[in-house]
Formats: C-alpha cells, sequence, structure tokens
C-alpha cells in the first residue's frame, strides 16, 4: 500500500495517509482542501517557515512548468514532422499521392501557426522564466 502527504500551506499541517483514502481531504484546523504529496519530498517542521513557503511555492509552480515544457516538446515535434513532409515532397510522386503530401504540409503550417500563438499566450502568461 502506498503512502503520502496530505498538506495544507496555511495551517503547516501534514498528515500521512494511504492512497486509498479521500482525495479532496480538509485540513482539520482549518477546512481548506489539503494537497496530496508523495512521500518523497521532505516536509519541513511546523516552524520552519521559510521552508514552507519554499515548498509551496514548488508545489504550486509545478503545473506551470509542466506547461511549458509541454508547449516546447510539441514545437520540436511539429517542425521535425514539417521537414519530413518537405523531405517527401522534393520526390516524384504520383498526383494522389503529391496532393495528399500537400494537403498535409498546409495542415502541419496551420497547427504551427496555431502552435506559435498558443506559446505566445503561454510565454506572456508564464513569462520566460518557465522557459529556462
Amino acid at each position: 500500500m502506498k503512502n503520502y502527504y496530505q498538506v495544507c500551506f496555511a495551517c503547516r499541517v501534514a498528515i500521512r495517509t494511504t492512497i486509498h483514502t479521500e482525495k479532496n481531504k480538509k485540513c482539520p484546523d482549518c477546512g481548506q482542501i489539503m494537497y496530496a504529496l508523495t512521500p518523497k519530498l521532505a516536509i519541513p517542521k511546523r516552524h520552519k517557515v521559510r521552508e514552507w513557503k519554499a515548498l509551496h511555492k514548488l508545489v504550486s509552480e509545478f503545473p506551470l512548468k509542466q506547461a511549458a515544457n509541454s508547449v516546447e516538446h510539441q514545437g520540436e515535434f511539429l517542425s521535425y514532422r514539417i521537414n519530413i513532409l518537405k523531405k517527401q515532397l522534393e520526390f516524384n510522386h504520383p498526383a494522389k499521392r503529391q496532393q495528399n503530401l500537400i494537403n498535409q504540409f498546409n495542415q502541419l503550417l496551420e497547427e504551427q501557426r496555431e502552435y506559435r500563438k498558443r506559446t505566445l499566450l503561454v510565454y506572456r502568461v508564464l513569462g520566460a522564466e518557465a522557459f529556462k
């Protein structure tokens, strides 16, 4: 059975529970919903405020960094697919195959335009820090 921590950052309380307990557990002290964290993270003692703030920052920024990494990976994959199609278009294919490749290429270019718009939005929301 796997264990993990239920953590309340407002009260600086950590309760060790099993995976089979309810996911949206509320803090017994303040009633806020607690975060579920892996036991691999070091949970600071209650009086170490600075360490609790650092842990909270780490936990709250994690989804943002994941989003930034996902956006970067998606852009690299699009570029890779576009380069493959460019190479395929250099060869003489039957007309139907050539038209199919052109349609795929135009679709990828449109996806790349949409990707650039999303990247710009994510960059504005998260800032340059997330892409480092």
